[in-house]
C-alpha cells in the first residue's frame, strides 16, 4: 500500500445528501525537492454568526506532507477539529479564526467572522412571518423546516407563538421546529424569521405515507438537542461503588435521578434500562463519578485514553495527555448486552462509560450487540455521550448499538471500535458500529455527531427491512471519522483477524438501504477494500 500524504476535500451533493470526502493522493505526488512553500486556507472564507452559535471550519494545507493544523481564535473557542463556538455578544464584533500549520506555524490561514447579537443581522435583514400548522395527536412527533420564501438561509427563529407544547423547540441555525402537540388538535405555529433579503412565506410540513415520499430531497425535519442543558436531571444523586448492584439502582431510580458509577470500577452482568414515565425535564443520567473537568469537554470526542489505554494497533494516534482511568466500565457476560432498553424505556443519558464484553469462551463465541432495544419493543430519547464502546480484538462482536425500535436517539463525542465478523467459519456476516431501521417499527430522528466509528462491514448502516413502514428518517450524521484499520487486511504487516486466522468480512464504510431526510456532512471516510461479497465502497446507497 502506498503511504498517503496530501489530503483534498471533495464536496458532493447527491440526492439531498451533502457528502464531504477526504480524497488522498500518494506520497510520490509531492516533489522530491522537498517542502518549499506551505499554504494554509480556511473554509468557509467568511461567516456571519449569531451570539454563542456554532459553526464547523475546515483547513487545507498544501506544500507539506503533514496536513495537521492548530486552531486559535481571538474570541470564543474552537476545538481541535475546527468547531467554533462564538462568544456571547450584545453588540456586533469581529472575530479572527486562525489555522496554523502544525509543522510550519508561520504558515497560517485566517477567516473573519462577524458575530452579531441573537435576533439581529449585520445586513439589517427584513423580519417576516412564516406560519406552520399540524394536525395530529400527542403520541405523534412533529417537525418541519421553516424557510422564508426568498429561499435564503434562516439565520434566526424567535418569538414562537401558538399552542406549542413544553416539548417543542426551534433550531436557530436551520429554522427547524419540532415538538409533541399536547392533545388532538390542529395547531397554528407561528415563528418570526430573519433572513438576508426581504421575504415571507408559509410552509406546511409535507405529508406522505411512510416509505412513499420520493422528493424533492429534504434536510431533516427534526433535529435532536443533545447538550447536557437539554437533558436536565434535577433529582437525587445515587453513588454506586465497585461491587454495587447496578440493576437495583436502575430499578429504583426516579425520573430526574443521576446514578454515579465509581470511576475505574467494573460492573459485570446484563442490565436493563427499565421503562419509567419520564419527560424532557426529568432525565435519568447514568455516568462516571469522575467530575466534568476530568472528562473531555462537551463537543470533544472521548478516546480510550480516558479508560487508561494509550493506543490501539493500527488506529490513529490518541496523543493522550493522561491515561488516568476516568470512565466506569460496564462489561457484558452473555451473547446479548450488556445493556438492553426495555420496551418503553425513555429519557436515559449515558456519560463517560466504557461499554464492552468479556473475551470469547467456549459458550460465548459471539456477542450480537452491546446495546439494543428489547425484541419487538420501542424506546425513545436515548443519548450516548462520550462513551468508549468496543468489542475484543479477535472475537466476533456484531453490533455496537442497534437502533431498531428506538426513536430520538443520539450518539455523540464517542469512540466505537472492534466490531467484526469472521469470514468462512464465523457466526455472523455484517458487523456495524451503529445500525437500525430494519425492524417492524419506524426509526428516527437520529443524531450521530463527532464520533470515531469502526466496524468491518459498515461503520453505520440503516434500512434493509422488508416492512416499508420502518423506513428510518431525519438523520444528522456529521463530523464523524469512519475507519477500518489496515491491519484487518490479510497480507498487511501486523495482520489481525479471527483467532482462526480468517480475516474479518469487510464491506463498506457508510450504507443506506432505506432512509429519508439524511444530512451527511463533514465526515472523514478512511480505509476500505473489497474481496468479500462487495467491492468495498466508501458510501453505498442501495434502496430496498
Amino acid at each position: 500500500m502506498p503511504s498517503f500524504q496530501k489530503n483534498y476535500l471533495l464536496t458532493l451533493i447527491l440526492a439531498g445528501l451533502t457528502l464531504i470526502l477526504v480524497i488522498k493522493t500518494p506520497a510520490n505526488a509531492e516533489t522530491s525537492a522537498g517542502v518549499t512553500n506551505v499554504e494554509v486556507s480556511v473554509s468557509p472564507d467568511s461567516a456571519t454568526m449569531s451570539s454563542a452559535g456554532e459553526q464547523l471550519f475546515s483547513a487545507s494545507v498544501r506544500g507539506t506532507s503533514n496536513v495537521a493544523v492548530k486552531w486559535s481564535t481571538t474570541a470564543g473557542s474552537i476545538s481541535e477539529d475546527g468547531l467554533f463556538r462564538a462568544p456571547s455578544v450584545s453588540n456586533a464584533r469581529n472575530v479572527t479564526i486562525t489555522a496554523a500549520s502544525a509543522n510550519h506555524p508561520r504558515s497560517k490561514g485566517t477567516v473573519n467572522v462577524l458575530v452579531v447579537p441573537s435576533g439581529s443581522d449585520a445586513t439589517a435583514p427584513s423580519t417576516s412571518a412564516a406560519t406552520d400548522s399540524y394536525s395530529g395527536n400527542s403520541s405523534q412527533a412533529y417537525g418541519s423546516a421553516l424557510m422564508a420564501s426568498s429561499g435564503a438561509a434562516v439565520n434566526n427563529t424567535a418569538n414562537s407563538t401558538g399552542a406549542f407544547s413544553q416539548n417543542a423547540s426551534a433550531n436557530v441555525v436551520t429554522g427547524a421546529t419540532n415538538g409533541r402537540p399536547p392533545a388532538l388538535a390542529s395547531l397554528p405555529l407561528i415563528a418570526q424569521l430573519t433572513d438576508g433579503p426581504a421575504g415571507s412565506g408559509t410552509q406546511n410540513p409535507p405529508q406522505s405515507a411512510p416509505g412513499t415520499f420520493d422528493g424533492p430531497a429534504e434536510l431533516p425535519r427534526i433535529y435532536i438537542n443533545s447538550a447536557m442543558t437539554d437533558t436536565p436531571a434535577p433529582g437525587r444523586v445515587v453513588t454506586l461503588n465497585a461491587g454495587g448492584d447496578l440493576q437495583s439502582a436502575l430499578n429504583n431510580a426516579h425520573c430526574g435521578d443521576t446514578i454515579m458509577l465509581q470511576a475505574g470500577a467494573t460492573f459485570s452482568g446484563t442490565y436493563t434500562l427499565p421503562a419509567k414515565s419520564c419527560d424532557d425535564n426529568h432525565w435519568i443520567i447514568v455516568r462516571t463519578s469522575a467530575s466534568d473537568s476530568q472528562l473531555p469537554a462537551e463537543g470533544t470526542r472521548l478516546t480510550p485514553c480516558y479508560s487508561g489505554v494509550s493506543s490501539l494497533p493500527g488506529r490513529p494516534a490518541f496523543n493522550c495527555k493522561s491515561t488516568a482511568v476516568v470512565t466506569a466500565k460496564i462489561v457484558g457476560v452473555l451473547s446479548e448486552g450488556p445493556i438492553t432498553l426495555a420496551a418503553g424505556a425513555n429519557h436515559y443519558r449515558l456519560v463517560g462509560l466504557e461499554i464492552t464484553r468479556v473475551p470469547a469462551e467456549r459458550n460465548l463465541r459471539i456477542v450480537y450487540q452491546l446495546i439494543s432495544a428489547a425484541q419487538d419493543g420501542a424506546a425513545d430519547h436515548i443519548i450516548l455521550d462520550r462513551v468508549w464502546m468496543h468489542g475484543t480484538a479477535q472475537d466476533e462482536t456484531g453490533h455496537g448499538i442497534r437502533l431498531n425500535g428506538v426513536t430520538y436517539a443520539a450518539v455523540i463525542d464517542s469512540f466505537l471500535t472492534d466490531f467484526h465478523c469472521v469470514s468462512g467459519i464465523g457466526s455472523c456476516t455484517d458487523a456495524q458500529a451503529i445500525s437500525g431501521g430494519n425492524g417492524p417499527l419506524p426509526g428516527g430522528p437520529y443524531k450521530i455527531v463527532n464520533n470515531f466509528l469502526e466496524a468491518s462491514a459498515q461503520s453505520v448502516m440503516f434500512g434493509g427491512g422488508k416492512n416499508v413502514s420502518a423506513v428510518p428518517a431525519d438523520m444528522e450524521i456529521r463530523r464523524n471519522h469512519f475507519f477500518k484499520p489496515l491491519i484487518w487486511k490479510k497480507g498487511q504487516p501486523g495482520f489481525v483477524g479471527g483467532t482462526s486466522g480468517h480475516p474479518f468480512i469487510v464491506k463498506n464504510l457508510f450504507e443506506l438501504k432505506n432512509a429519508e431526510r439524511v444530512l451527511f456532512e463533514g465526515n472523514i471516510l478512511e480505509n476500505n477494500w473489497g474481496g468479500f461479497s462487495q467491492h468495498g465502497f466508501g458510501i453505498l446507497l442501495t434502496p430496498r
